[in-house]
């Protein structure tokens, strides 16, 4: 009976080490960030591809992309929207200071761009 029981318990610790293990990985943290500040990017090609690169990198485990202090334009938009459409835990988006200088109606075309 004694063995019974350290077994049982040998198999809770490890049912429960197992759940922490999986709980750590979703709580896990993937971010990109645009590197640099203050660049207006307009088309795909005013956007360092080597950072680009690094999203596509990301993509099966992101979760949360900070693309804040740039000014992104219609094309640049779509470009890294179609990247981060493939992110399947992605959660998180700080646009924050991301479309200083542009028009009004501006804005809420290039975040559905983003966001396709």
């Amino acid at each position: 009976l004694h063995k019974m029981e350290n077994s049982q318990a040998d198999y809770t610790t490890d049912a429960t080490e197992t759940q922490l293990q999986e709980e750590t990985k979703l709580q896990e943290i993937v971010e990109f960030i645009m590197p640099g500040k203050d660049k207006n990017l307009l088309k795909p090609e005013d956007i360092d591809q080597d950072a680009m690169q690094e999203l596509k990198d990301l993509i099966p485990n992101l979760n949360s992309i900070t693309l804040s202090g740039h000014s992104y334009g219609l094309d640049a938009c779509k470009y890294i929207g179609d990247i981060i459409k493939d992110a399947p835990n992605l959660t998180k988006i700080n646009f924050s200071n991301s479309f200083i200088g542009k028009m009004k109606d501006e804005i809420p075309v290039n975040l559905a761009a983003l966001l396709q």
